[in-house]
């Protein structure tokens, strides 16, 4: 189930649609089906383009990111500060040390509250995919990296299985029941990922105080520039869809 939750989203990523529908448009050319052929070259096209400007990519992202803002640092109170994986990049070579990825910001923003006094402690939640980084351990990797910039070691608490963001919850859960740290947190992810994260440590019966970082989209004046296409925010709407899914498949399995 989580091989499958990894890479269902992989079918669905605009690019993915759009050799789809290229594969499909030959298979319609090798059968004379040339006027089925022109429609999924034309469908191709405009998955293609669309996504990749700064318009459409900016207008999805703000729908998603926009559902919790930033909150003030020091009016936030909670008996844990808790930050989920997906901010740093493990040691492989030609790397020695932990680095910060994209989503780094993630572990700044969790030092941060901790130093503002949200929460006596932090919680980072993150385990490893076996099938795909076996000696991986986000939650062992963010920690090295929160000491490194400032975090006193015996504030942090190492949360090392989960593969989701499901199990984020279900085993922060676990340790503070186990520790008895009550039930309030303030939860620190991308502000891209909040809007399946928060519900999730809702229902698992914790009051979360969304604490988002890491917004991608930015509030300025669109230009010409804004219709040409590229990577980054093609990159940045299949994200979108990437939660959208997620979203899909937590509310199936009854997660959400």
């Amino acid at each position: 189930m989580i091989l499958l939750s990894k890479l269902l989203p992989v079918f669905v990523y605009p690019l993915s649609l759009v050799m789809e529908c290229v594969a499909a448009a030959l298979v319609c050319l090798y059968f004379r089906k040339q006027k089925a052929a022109i429609w999924l070259l034309g469908i191709a096209l405009v998955v293609a383009y669309l996504p990749a400007t700064e318009i459409v990519a900016t207008m999805l992202v703000k729908k998603v990111e926009r559902t919790y803002l930033p909150v003030d640092i020091y009016s936030v109170k909670g008996d844990a500060i808790v930050v989920l994986g997906g901010g740093g990049r493990p040691k492989s070579y030609p790397r020695t040390n932990v680095e910060f990825s994209e989503a780094g910001e993630r572990m700044f923003h969790g030092i941060r509250l901790f130093k503002a006094g949200a929460a006596p402690v932090v919680i980072v939640s993150g385990g490893g995919i076996d099938f795909i980084l076996k000696d991986q351990c986000e939650g062992r990797d963010m920690a090295e990296l929160m000491i490194e910039f400032g975090m006193p070691a015996d504030s942090i608490i190492i949360e090392d299985k989960a593969r989701n963001t499901y199990e984020n919850a279900l085993y922060v859960k676990e340790i503070m029941e186990e520790k008895k740290m009550g039930k309030n947190i303030v939860l620190v992810s991308s502000a891209l990922h909040m809007v399946r994260s928060v519900p999730i440590f809702r229902r698992m019966g914790f009051t979360v105080i969304p604490a988002p970082c890491d917004y991608i989209a930015e509030e300025k004046p669109y230009n010409w520039f804004s219709l040409l296409p590229n990577a980054w925010n093609l990159a940045w709407s299949s994200s979108v869809m990437k939660e959208m899914l997620g979203i899909a498949v937590y509310k199936m399995k009854g997660w959400l």
